[in-house]
């Protein structure tokens, strides 16, 4: 019955942000509906303190009034590139584990149909091959395409094996997505948890968890 709560829910906030950006982009589109079987809520999303363009502070509080924003760090705004919408965020929007290893996003950036995710990993146990289980979905039938990016290169190893109590920061994983925003990720394996990635007004970008918007 609780997956079926958090199934409903997922599928009732993405339907509402897709509806939103196909009404203010003009375009035509379909509706995804991923497949969460076995969705876990072992993910954490915690307030994110962000800078717009000017170097003004801005609070994106998930779920909370309607003073919110969204996430908008280092947005390029009026810049040299302005197609390029890219954010990185003081506090991570979004957590998981996987095993004994720990993943959070502290950045990302989406530059034509290529969106990077820059993330923290902390692994945890024996010193081991790290995989990469994030997943994009890329249909309404819920099918997901893995990174291009095969396997994360820790500065220490060379490779994707992870020192014990290590942290290895902006570690980039990039996928080719199908605009227009947003986009539907998964942590996938043991967590397999849904989150959101779209653009802001300002050139940024805002990754949560779906239901968790302003």
């Amino acid at each position: 019955m609780r997956n079926a709560i958090i199934f409903l829910g997922v599928c009732i906030a993405f339907a509402g942000i897709v509806g939103l950006a196909l009404i203010s982009g003009g375009g035509g589109g379909q509706q995804i509906q991923p497949n969460t079987t076995g969705m876990s809520s072992d993910v954490t999303a915690s307030t994110t303190t962000s800078t717009d363009a000017a170097g003004n502070p801005n609070a994106f509080l998930p779920g909370g009034s309607s003073s919110d924003t969204a996430p908008s760090l280092a947005a390029n705004g009026s810049g040299a590139n302005p197609g390029v919408f890219q954010s990185s965020f003081d506090t991570p929007p979004v957590r998981w584990s996987q095993g004994n290893d720990n993943f959070s996003i502290t950045g990302a950036s989406l530059d034509g149909n290529e969106l990077t995710l820059l993330l923290t990993v902390q692994p945890g146990g024996a010193a081991h091959c790290i995989p990469i289980s994030l997943r994009y979905v890329t249909d309404e039938s819920g099918d997901l395409a893995p990174p291009d990016t095969q396997d994360f290169t820790f500065p220490d190893s060379g490779n994707c094996q992870g020192s014990p109590a290590a942290t290895y920061t902006d570690q980039a994983v990039v996928f080719t997505v199908n605009p227009p925003a947003p986009f539907l990720f998964t942590t996938y394996g043991s967590s397999n948890t849904f989150f959101l990635v779209a653009t802001t007004t300002n050139n940024g970008v805002s990754v949560e968890l779906p239901g968790t918007s302003g």
